[in-house]
């Protein structure tokens, strides 16, 4: 064999290929090597039927039963490729079976082939022992804890946010893999990054702008169950140090409020401050905040939130 290239480049050498035929009688049955649903497998809810492709490693016609019986028994055919240039990727032969009856606890299929479907009857081997094959039922695959949802805040743009969903029931107890799409129509859908896991959470990052995001999310397990539902949020970015609405004295305490959650500390010195370095006033990621109340004392506050964002000055005096 020589090979030559669109640019007219060919092998010097030639390449040598060399084989020969067995001329001894075919003596052995065919084996069924892979099938296009997994062993056991479950198939969507309210479906059952399905058609399952059975993988031979050689020519052969093939039949399956409810029960273990011969192959002249069987009543139920399959639809078998037979010609050497129907092979496979994998170099296998596909036979296709309608598979009926399967229960949501589970159905048992016995498969029986024969090989070499052009020879003589009495030339033709055929399995002794049945393949064995399962499949089951199963419930719908069912969503919850989209999130976010309503609206949440960024320090930064674009800011870093993550969807999250949970996925039960179905084929695996919530095993799938999820995807999610910006609703306007011809988007594509797009994995999670992290999916297809066995508690059923899915995650993904998106560094998004302000504004209104509103995602499609759309799971699907094994068995093709498929759920869909809408993830609807609004990104309020805020790159400005907290606001103090209100400060009064109340009970003893001077109390703070302000507009956001946020923590706040003190000195009694200065503006001139680390937040660290100030005394801190409970309650640190709300928006009330109090400290002991003292007239004769000046209290220099400064507040952050939770991205940082602080004033080089006071928040107030």
């Amino acid at each position: 064999i020589r090979c030559k290239d669109s640019t007219g480049n060919e092998n010097p050498a030639e390449y040598a290929v060399k084989m020969c035929i067995d001329p001894s009688p075919d003596t052995t049955a065919p084996e069924i090597k892979a099938t296009s649903i997994m062993n056991g497998g479950c198939v969507a809810e309210d479906q059952d039927t399905a058609a399952v492709e059975f993988y031979t490693n050689e020519p052969s016609t093939c039949k399956w039963s409810f029960q273990d019986e011969g192959y002249d028994l069987m009543d139920n055919s399959m639809i078998c490729n037979s010609e050497l240039y129907q092979l496979n990727s994998a170099q296998l032969f596909t036979c296709i079976a309608n598979l009926t009856g399967i229960a949501r606890d589970g159905t048992n299929y016995f498969v029986k082939c024969k090989d070499q479907p052009n020879a003589e009857e009495n030339d033709r081997n055929e399995n002794s022992e049945s393949f064995f094959f399962n499949l089951r039922g199963s419930t719908g695959l069912k969503m919850k804890n989209l999130l976010p949802n309503g609206t949440i805040f960024g320090g930064v743009s674009p800011a870093p946010i993550e969807l999250y969903v949970e996925t039960l029931f179905g084929c695996n107890e919530g095993h799938a893999i999820c995807y999610y799409s910006e609703t306007e129509e011809g988007e594509t859908p797009i994995a999670f990054f992290d999916t297809n896991n066995e508690d059923g959470v899915h995650t993904q990052r998106l560094d998004l702008p302000s504004g209104e995001h509103d995602y499609s999310i759309q799971c699907i397990d094994a068995g093709g169950n498929v759920v869909e539902d809408n993830i609807e949020f609004t990104l309020d970015i805020d790159t400005n140090a907290p606001v103090i609405a209100r400060l009064y004295e109340e009970e003893g305490l001077l109390k703070i409020v302000t507009l956001r959650d946020s923590e706040c500390s003190y000195s009694l010195n200065d503006c001139d401050f680390s937040f660290e370095e100030g005394i801190e006033m409970p309650y640190a990621n709300t928006t009330s905040h109090v400290v002991e109340w003292n007239s004769d004392l000046t209290y220099y506050i400064k507040c952050r939130d939770e991205f940082r964002n602080e004033d080089a000055s006071c928040s107030a005096i």
